[in-house]
Protein backbone atom coordinates (compact mmCIF):
# COMPACT_ATOMS: atom_id res chain seq x y z
CA UNK A 1 0.00 0.00 0.00
CA UNK A 2 2.80 2.58 1.19
CA UNK A 3 4.93 1.33 -2.25
CA UNK A 4 1.46 2.04 -4.27
CA UNK A 5 1.36 5.24 -3.01
CA UNK A 6 4.81 6.18 -3.54
CA UNK A 7 4.41 4.79 -6.93
CA UNK A 8 1.24 7.59 -7.56
CA UNK A 9 3.05 10.35 -6.04
CA UNK A 10 6.33 9.65 -7.91
CA UNK A 11 4.30 9.96 -11.60
CA UNK A 12 2.58 12.77 -10.16
CA UNK A 13 6.19 14.64 -9.58
CA UNK A 14 7.67 13.40 -12.83
CA UNK A 15 4.62 14.79 -14.85
CA UNK A 16 4.35 18.10 -12.82
CA UNK A 17 8.15 18.44 -13.48
CA UNK A 18 9.11 20.44 -17.34
CA UNK A 19 11.81 18.84 -19.80
CA UNK A 20 14.80 20.77 -18.02
CA UNK A 21 13.41 20.26 -13.93
CA UNK A 22 13.14 16.59 -15.15
CA UNK A 23 16.43 16.12 -16.15
CA UNK A 24 18.12 17.55 -13.26
CA UNK A 25 15.61 15.86 -10.78
CA UNK A 26 15.72 12.31 -12.88
CA UNK A 27 18.46 11.16 -9.90
CA UNK A 28 16.28 11.92 -7.53
CA UNK A 29 12.99 10.36 -8.62
CA UNK A 30 15.16 7.37 -8.81
CA UNK A 31 16.69 7.62 -5.88
CA UNK A 32 13.15 7.61 -4.76
CA UNK A 33 11.53 5.06 -5.84
CA UNK A 34 14.90 2.86 -5.22
CA UNK A 35 14.85 3.75 -1.22
CA UNK A 36 11.27 2.84 -1.42
CA UNK A 37 11.69 -0.79 -2.96
CA UNK A 38 14.96 -1.05 -0.47
CA UNK A 39 12.67 -0.47 2.46
CA UNK A 40 9.51 -2.44 1.40
CA UNK A 41 12.09 -5.53 1.23
CA UNK A 42 13.42 -5.09 4.68
CA UNK A 43 10.01 -5.44 6.19
CA UNK A 44 9.24 -8.15 4.40
CA UNK A 45 12.55 -9.78 5.05
CA UNK A 46 11.97 -8.86 8.91
CA UNK A 47 8.56 -9.81 8.83
CA UNK A 48 9.10 -13.18 7.77
CA UNK A 49 12.20 -13.55 10.00
CA UNK A 50 10.03 -13.03 13.41
CA UNK A 51 7.78 -15.42 12.11
CA UNK A 52 10.72 -17.89 11.71
CA UNK A 53 12.29 -17.36 15.05
CA UNK A 54 8.51 -17.22 16.32
CA UNK A 55 7.71 -20.59 15.23
CA UNK A 56 10.72 -21.95 17.04
CA UNK A 57 9.61 -20.00 20.42
CA UNK A 58 12.44 -17.85 20.00
CA UNK A 59 11.91 -14.10 20.65
CA UNK A 60 14.33 -11.24 18.89
CA UNK A 61 14.31 -8.02 20.55
CA UNK A 62 14.96 -5.60 17.66
CA UNK A 63 14.93 -2.07 19.17
CA UNK A 64 13.03 -0.43 16.98
CA UNK A 65 10.58 1.90 17.52
CA UNK A 66 7.45 1.14 15.69
CA UNK A 67 5.53 4.85 17.15
CA UNK A 68 8.54 6.81 15.95
CA UNK A 69 9.30 4.95 12.73
CA UNK A 70 5.63 5.16 11.17
CA UNK A 71 6.08 9.10 12.08
CA UNK A 72 9.12 9.69 9.93
CA UNK A 73 7.80 7.94 7.41
CA UNK A 74 4.51 9.19 7.59
CA UNK A 75 6.53 12.58 7.33
CA UNK A 76 8.58 11.62 4.40
CA UNK A 77 5.12 10.41 2.53
CA UNK A 78 3.63 14.16 3.37
CA UNK A 79 6.76 15.88 1.82
CA UNK A 80 6.24 13.52 -1.55
CA UNK A 81 2.17 14.53 -1.32
CA UNK A 82 3.51 18.11 -1.22
CA UNK A 83 5.14 17.68 -4.39
CA UNK A 84 8.78 17.20 -2.83
CA UNK A 85 11.48 15.23 -3.78
CA UNK A 86 12.82 13.88 0.03
CA UNK A 87 16.75 14.30 0.20
CA UNK A 88 19.44 11.21 1.25
CA UNK A 89 19.47 12.30 4.30
CA UNK A 90 16.00 12.69 5.16
CA UNK A 91 15.30 9.17 4.28
CA UNK A 92 18.81 7.35 5.46
CA UNK A 93 18.23 6.88 9.13
CA UNK A 94 14.63 5.09 7.91
CA UNK A 95 16.88 2.35 6.60
CA UNK A 96 19.24 2.18 8.85
CA UNK A 97 17.16 1.51 11.47
CA UNK A 98 15.41 -1.45 9.77
CA UNK A 99 18.94 -2.95 8.19
CA UNK A 100 20.03 -2.68 12.05
CA UNK A 101 17.20 -4.50 13.14
CA UNK A 102 17.67 -7.18 10.59
CA UNK A 103 21.47 -7.35 11.93
CA UNK A 104 19.70 -8.45 15.13
CA UNK A 105 18.50 -11.55 14.17
CA UNK A 106 21.71 -12.60 12.09
CA UNK A 107 23.55 -12.08 15.67
CA UNK A 108 20.67 -14.00 17.16
CA UNK A 109 20.97 -16.88 14.77
CA UNK A 110 24.62 -17.25 15.46
CA UNK A 111 24.18 -17.28 19.14
CA UNK A 112 21.68 -19.93 18.52
CA UNK A 113 23.39 -21.94 16.36
CA UNK A 114 26.84 -21.97 18.25
CA UNK A 115 24.72 -23.12 21.87
CA UNK A 116 22.68 -25.80 19.67
CA UNK A 117 25.55 -27.73 17.68
CA UNK A 118 28.28 -27.43 19.95
CA UNK A 119 27.67 -30.54 22.10
CA UNK A 120 26.90 -32.46 18.98
CA UNK A 121 30.11 -31.27 17.20
CA UNK A 122 32.17 -32.23 20.62
CA UNK A 123 30.99 -35.86 19.95
CA UNK A 124 30.81 -36.33 16.48
CA UNK A 125 35.04 -35.04 16.61
CA UNK A 126 35.63 -37.69 19.47
CA UNK A 127 33.68 -40.41 17.06
CA UNK A 128 35.66 -39.05 14.17
CA UNK A 129 38.86 -39.85 15.64
CA UNK A 130 37.79 -42.73 17.27
CA UNK A 131 36.74 -44.59 13.71
CA UNK A 132 39.61 -43.56 11.75
CA UNK A 133 37.78 -40.25 10.83
CA UNK A 134 34.12 -41.33 9.95
CA UNK A 135 33.46 -39.53 6.82
CA UNK A 136 29.80 -38.98 7.92
CA UNK A 137 30.56 -37.43 11.02
CA UNK A 138 33.63 -35.00 8.88
CA UNK A 139 30.61 -34.43 6.47
CA UNK A 140 28.28 -33.14 9.48
CA UNK A 141 30.68 -31.40 11.35
CA UNK A 142 31.57 -29.19 8.27
CA UNK A 143 27.93 -28.83 7.33
CA UNK A 144 27.35 -27.53 10.77
CA UNK A 145 30.39 -24.91 10.84
CA UNK A 146 28.44 -23.42 7.90
CA UNK A 147 25.48 -22.55 9.38
CA UNK A 148 27.89 -19.74 11.10
CA UNK A 149 28.41 -18.01 7.75
CA UNK A 150 24.55 -18.14 6.12
CA UNK A 151 21.86 -15.74 6.76
CA UNK A 152 18.41 -17.07 9.12
CA UNK A 153 15.88 -18.42 6.79
CA UNK A 154 13.51 -21.42 6.72
CA UNK A 155 15.98 -23.32 4.71
CA UNK A 156 18.80 -22.91 7.01
CA UNK A 157 16.38 -23.68 10.39
CA UNK A 158 15.38 -26.83 8.66
CA UNK A 159 19.62 -27.53 7.86
CA UNK A 160 20.33 -27.04 11.43
CA UNK A 161 17.42 -29.50 12.47
CA UNK A 162 18.39 -31.62 10.19
CA UNK A 163 22.27 -32.07 10.84
CA UNK A 164 21.55 -31.91 14.23
CA UNK A 165 19.37 -34.89 13.68
CA UNK A 166 21.95 -36.89 11.50
CA UNK A 167 24.81 -35.96 14.18
CA UNK A 168 22.39 -37.03 17.05
CA UNK A 169 21.63 -40.31 15.27
CA UNK A 170 25.40 -41.58 15.10
CA UNK A 171 25.56 -41.12 18.54
CA UNK A 172 22.65 -42.19 19.53
CA UNK A 173 23.51 -45.66 17.19
CA UNK A 174 26.46 -45.95 19.15
CA UNK A 175 24.71 -46.22 22.54
CA UNK A 176 26.41 -43.36 24.14
CA UNK A 177 25.08 -42.69 27.47
CA UNK A 178 25.97 -40.26 30.08
CA UNK A 179 28.98 -42.29 31.63
CA UNK A 180 30.26 -43.07 28.34
CA UNK A 181 30.27 -39.57 26.88
CA UNK A 182 32.33 -38.79 29.98
CA UNK A 183 34.62 -41.06 29.41
CA UNK A 184 35.47 -40.42 25.60
CA UNK A 185 35.32 -36.38 26.86
CA UNK A 186 38.42 -37.63 28.67
CA UNK A 187 40.04 -39.59 26.57
CA UNK A 188 39.34 -36.65 24.02
CA UNK A 189 41.29 -34.27 26.31
CA UNK A 190 43.84 -36.84 27.47
CA UNK A 191 42.97 -36.74 31.05
CA UNK A 192 41.23 -40.44 30.89
CA UNK A 193 42.90 -42.58 33.52
CA UNK A 194 42.33 -46.27 34.35
CA UNK A 195 39.91 -45.50 36.81
CA UNK A 196 37.39 -44.51 34.22
CA UNK A 197 37.40 -48.17 32.71
CA UNK A 198 34.61 -49.20 34.50
CA UNK A 199 32.54 -52.20 33.64
CA UNK A 200 30.17 -50.53 31.61
CA UNK A 201 32.94 -48.60 29.93
CA UNK A 202 34.72 -51.72 28.81
CA UNK A 203 31.68 -53.42 27.75
CA UNK A 204 31.32 -50.39 25.00
CA UNK A 205 34.35 -50.23 24.26
CA UNK A 206 34.62 -53.74 23.28
CA UNK A 207 31.09 -53.98 21.69
CA UNK A 208 32.29 -51.42 19.02
CA UNK A 209 36.09 -53.05 18.79
CA UNK A 210 37.81 -50.52 20.21
CA UNK A 211 39.94 -52.16 23.58
CA UNK A 212 42.78 -52.50 20.95
CA UNK A 213 42.79 -48.90 20.16
CA UNK A 214 42.33 -47.41 23.27
CA UNK A 215 45.80 -46.37 24.87
CA UNK A 216 46.56 -44.69 28.33
CA UNK A 217 49.76 -43.12 29.37
CA UNK A 218 51.84 -42.12 32.30
CA UNK A 219 51.57 -38.30 32.43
Amino acid sequence: MLLKKIDNTVDIITRSLDLAEMKNNNNKVKNLSKFFSEINQLQKDISSLQKEFSKRGLIVSIDLNIKLFNIKIKNLTDLIDHGTIPTEREFIDIKNSLVNSKYKFTENWKEMVRERIKPVINLLTIVKDLFWNDNQAIFIIKKLNNLYSVQPSTKSFDELEDLISQGTGIITNLHLNDTIIEFLQKVFDNKATVSDLSPQVLVWLEENDLKDSLKLSFS
